[in-house]
């Protein structure tokens, strides 16, 4: 999705204890602890999803389930590997009615777009923001958790 939440954190404590890992090594690191942060959000945000219920039939509304069955997450690391980004969320099938959830909508008539009126206002029905939150912390350790193991079995290795 094109809106962003950012969580930016301060290494500088890890950052000699990676450089000691070689960097090669370090950047593999970096990607793996991103990974594990990265599926924290993923999950908090599939648990946060609304769910279709209505049952109805036809029309161009998503089926049950696809927005959950859609949130996804990647990692990118910079050529240089001493910096990455999670990226989680609804791929392109959903992600409209992710941000009609997150943001509200116009309720309009159907036909054709200029006899169209709205007729109402849907209010936002926020769960990406608050998964984040609610997993924010929970993700942070799991990406420190997954620096201080691979700091620790290469220090074992010695």
């Amino acid at each position: 999705m094109a809106d962003l939440i950012t969580m930016e954190l301060d290494t500088a404590d890890l950052d000699e204890k990676l450089k000691a890992l070689g960097e090669k090594m370090a950047g593999k690191v970096l990607k793996q602890a991103l990974t594990s942060a990265g599926l924290v959000f993923k999950e908090a945000m599939i648990q946060a999803a609304p769910e279709r219920t209505d049952g109805v039939q036809g029309g161009d509304a998503l089926p049950p389930g696809a927005l959950k069955a859609d949130i996804g997450g990647d990692v990118l690391m910079r050529p240089e590997r001493e910096m990455g980004v999670v990226r989680v969320g609804p791929s392109k099938l959903t992600e409209y009615v992710a941000r009609w959830l997150e943001q509200g909508h116009e309720i309009k008539t159907h036909g054709k777009a200029r006899n169209r009126r709205v007729v109402g206002h849907a209010p936002p029905h926020k769960f990406m923001a608050p998964a984040f939150d609610a997993a924010s912390q929970i993700a942070l350790d799991a990406f420190l958790e997954t620096i201080n193991e691979a700091i620790a079995n290469e220090d074992s290795q010695e």
